[in-house]
């Protein structure tokens, strides 16, 4: 810190150096005794030294200073002397030639320079710690010691930081003469243990475990049993409460309270407490509490008989389900309490409970349709978290997962036997909805090279997966960029047919029939065009003749996403329409993955690929697909035993197409533009035929014909905000959370967000100095507009090490093709080897 102009630090070295300009006698240089019997003065005194005097300030015996001080060269120096004028002994043969013998005291000395009287400054009970604390500051800044001094030395985030620097000593944190200081703070100011000077692990967890029970002391009617720790004073215990609620927010100090609060845990009664409880409070910083109210809340569950009783019940818990989801053991910590495992279940059971029945307010398919884009994809999307693989869902939880499960199959069943019923007695063409191919062309055909366009053609997305699609791209966006519109996949819902009907303006001269070959069974062509439109070359072929394209402008998702590949990716050269192909969603439905995991990757693979295609110049991007699915376990009864008779030409577990076919429990559509038949099964029952069980499409439910068109836009000058490393100067932790924040943000005329600034996805790496990655973000993390910073969190990379004391890169990354946005030289401050 630079001292001020009228610092403490400036009036010491003046006095001195007007000392130093008398000259002393019988020409010698000029020289300083400073009497200091109370040893108050040798540190504050090398602390003025510029070079233009010299300090003797050692601790040394006064006839080794005087034996030092005759046979070396004179030169204006200050001698510093731990005795009063009184007691020099072997140095007062030079007390004559000085010129000046000082002996005010400290409190002399700061009485002097401040105007506060030396009566106020002896209730300072260690005034040098003071001294060293504003020996730099303004004059006007000493004003501040007459009255809650202490907390003027050691304020709140000084107390924080040596609460939560476990491992350290009271000594490297303060030192000997703050130490009174601190111990007085935390017990007269905070309610706090008294500091033990030799344990200082032992007084942190104590400290911590009196926070926790005195939070729940306050959060509860109920009071805890540990009576010892519970802070009795209001203002006491709510300046402590306070400071806890700050610590579990620093992100900084969060790996330090979650290490400690398990330990301060363990001298409470809390769990026991907890399980006593009868109604859940707001969420606590005690780990036992939380996990202990959480697993009796999934026991509650357990307990209930009826999905419509289980349902209700979520349904007036889910806010508190959500506070606690949201608290720092359901969000922040890295050993979570699954809190937000709740806020799914109870999200999809309000769901499920809200649409019981709306199928039987269905007059036609267009209500059905209307009622499916509106909330029933919300269903879906919601209902897929149950059914996906968490290996970190505790166990018990899977009793309510199950009658969940089985809630969300009869849903799927109810509403499209009811949706079967009504296509069984009308057409098609009743839903009002376009086919992909007719929606997207007249956008298609006004691309230029000013308005450039990227087709994104996906191969089996479900109308919910493109709304999350959406959801993704206009996320930390000022406003939206992507929206979605219901299509009509064609029938049968299946490959071959379907991803014709996405070419663009092929609708009114596309032909569905027989095909010669007898191989695939059915055969689409065009007006012109005679080759197969079932096979993706031809598909392509046809594209190349209507839009006069080249080879080079039709890629894969694949070569988006790879550097080495979408680097000769641009509108500059490849022009003003792309088409590009992905098929995730139905290769890995069909691999039985996608039920697994869930589509969260895939979604946020697209999104990227989009992203990656604005940044490249396409400023609209529409994405397409041929049809949609849905996964069914089915029963032994819901599998018909017969396949249709008559001429089948084409046959899926879903749909069978031919002439003149008849089925006794199957509907009975018409293919679009042909004259072939399609018999589909009802609702979501299946023919016996090949292929796993468990991905379906081809049929008639609504999540297999009602299928979405995204389309992205972005100001032709839209840019992405920057975005930059808050301070940090250390490692500290395996799982560190590094702090990024938006830099300058442009504003618009009314001091809104500019429309034209783009949220940007960022990473962290971390390289040793031999250039090897060390650490990397856990996940990529959206940095909005005018947002607030965000933590990321960083994870070792499995392998390597480095030792204590390492100088490390940061690099902050563009994650969208990590571009380096801003760099950092950190100190690794943590032990790690390749077994970590």
């Amino acid at each position: 810190m630079t001292a001020a102009s009228d610092s403490f630090h400036a009036w010491l070295k003046n006095e001195i150096s007007s000392a130093l300009a008398h000259k002393a006698n019988v020409g010698l240089e000029p020289f300083i005794i400073w009497c200091d019997p109370e040893n108050e003065w040798n540190e504050l005194l090398i602390a003025v030294s510029d070079g233009s005097f010299e300090i003797w300030a050692d601790e040394e015996h006064e006839l080794i200073t005087r034996a030092r001080f005759y046979s070396n060269k004179r030169a204006p120096r200050v001698v510093w002397l731990p005795v009063s004028r009184e007691d020099i002994t072997y140095f007062k043969v030079f007390e004559s030639y000085a010129s000046d013998v000082k002996v005010m005291s400290l409190a002399q000395a700061i009485s002097t320079y401040s105007d506060i009287p030396q009566r106020q400054l002896s209730d300072l009970t260690n005034l040098r710690a003071y001294v060293k604390e504003y020996f730099d500051k303004p004059k006007v800044a000493w004003k501040e010691l007459i009255g809650g001094a202490d907390s003027k030395i050691v304020d709140d985030e000084k107390v924080l930081q040596v609460l939560a620097s476990e491992g350290q000593s009271f000594e490297e944190l303060l030192g000997n003469e703050v130490f009174p200081i601190f111990s007085r703070r935390v017990v007269d100011d905070l309610g706090l243990p008294q500091p033990d000077n030799k344990d200082a692990d032992g007084w942190r967890i104590r400290a911590l475990a009196t926070l926790l029970c005195t939070e729940a002391a306050k959060k509860s009617d109920v009071v805890p049993g540990d009576h010892d720790k519970i802070i009795k004073d209001d203002s006491l215990r709510n300046a402590a409460i306070k400071l806890l609620s700050i610590w579990q927010k620093r992100v900084d100090l969060q790996g330090h309270f979650e290490s400690l609060a398990k330990k301060a845990d363990d001298l409470t009664s809390l769990r026991f407490w907890a399980k006593s409880l009868t109604i859940i409070p707001d969420p606590m910083a005690s780990p036992a509490v939380e996990n202990t109210l959480f697993i009796k809340e999934v026991e509650k569950l357990s307990s209930i008989d009826t999905f419509e009783e289980m349902a209700k019940y979520l349904d007036t818990h889910v806010s508190c389900y959500r506070e606690h989801a949201a608290s720092f053991w359901g969000k922040r910590a890295t050993g979570k309490v699954q809190w937000y495992q709740l806020v799914i279940m109870a999200s999809v059971a309000s769901l499920l409970y809200r649409n019981d029945g709306v199928e039987k307010q269905w007059r036609n398919t267009a209500d059905a349709v209307q009622w499916y884009v509106n909330d029933g994809w919300k269903v879906d999307l919601e209902s897929e978290n149950i059914f996906k693989e968490n290996p970190g869902i505790p166990g018990i939880l899977y009793n309510v997962i199950v009658k969940l499960r089985k809630a969300y199959l009869r849903h799927l069943d109810r509403v499209n036997v009811t949706f079967s019923e009504l296509l069984a007695t009308s057409d098609l063409e009743d839903t009002k909805l376009k086919y992909a191919g007719e929606q997207i062309k007249d956008l298609v055909e006004a691309s230029t090279t000013k308005n450039p366009v990227a087709v994104v053609v996906l191969d089996a997305c479900r109308y919910d997966l493109g709304q999350s699609i959406a959801y993704k791209l206009n996320e930390g966006e000022p406003e939206p960029r992507a929206s979605v519109e219901p299509v009509l996949a064609p029938i049968p819902t299946a490959t071959p047919i379907g991803m014709p009907f996405c070419l663009p303006g092929i609708i009114d001269k596309i032909h569905v029939d027989r095909s010669p070959k007898g191989d695939t069974g059915l055969l689409v062509t065009a007006d012109g065009f005679d080759k197969d439109l079932t096979i993706a070359a031809e598909r392509r072929e046809w594209l190349k003749s209507v839009y006069k394209l080249k080879d080079k402008q039709f890629v894969s998702v694949n070569d988006i996403l790879d550097p080495g590949k979408s680097s000769d990716i641009s509108v500059k050269s490849l022009g003003r329409l792309l088409f590009v192909y992905g098929d995730d969603f139905d290769t890995q439905g069909h691999e039985g993955q996608l039920k697994l995991t869930g589509s969260e990757d895939h979604v946020e693979r697209y999104a990227l690929a989009v992203k990656r295609l604005r940044n490249m110049g396409y400023s609209t991007v529409v994405i397409v697909t041929d049809h949609g699915f849905f996964h069914w376990e089915p029963d032994p009864d819901e599998v018909e035993p017969e396949k249709p008779s008559g001429e089948v030409l084409w046959l899926s577990r879903r749909a069978a197409v031919g002439i003149g076919l008849s089925h006794k429990n199957a509907i009975k559509l018409k293919v679009p533009k042909s004259d072939l038949e399609c018999m589909v099964p009802r609702s979501v029952n299946s023919f016996k035929t090949y292929g796993s069980l468990g991905f379906f499409h081809g049929g008639t439910t609504l999540e297999e014909l009602i299928i979405p068109v995204v389309t992205a836009r972005w100001p032709k000058k839209a840019q992405k905000i920057t975005v930059v490393l808050k301070p940090i100067s250390d490692i500290t932790s395996l799982t560190q959370k590094i702090v990024v924040a938006p830099g300058a943000t442009q504003t618009d005329l009314s001091g809104g967000v500019d429309k034209n600034q783009l949220s940007c996805q960022v990473i962290i790496k971390i390289y040793k100095t031999d250039g090897r990655l060390l650490f990397k973000s856990k996940c990529p993390v959206t940095v909005q507009p005018g947002g607030e910073p965000e933590p990321v969190e960083i994870v070792k990379v499995e392998g390597e090490s480095a030792p204590f004391g390492s100088a490390l890169d940061i690099r902050l990354l563009d994650a969208d093709n990590e571009q380096v946005l801003e760099t950092r030289t950190v100190t690794l401050k943590v032990e790690i080897d390749e077994w970590l």
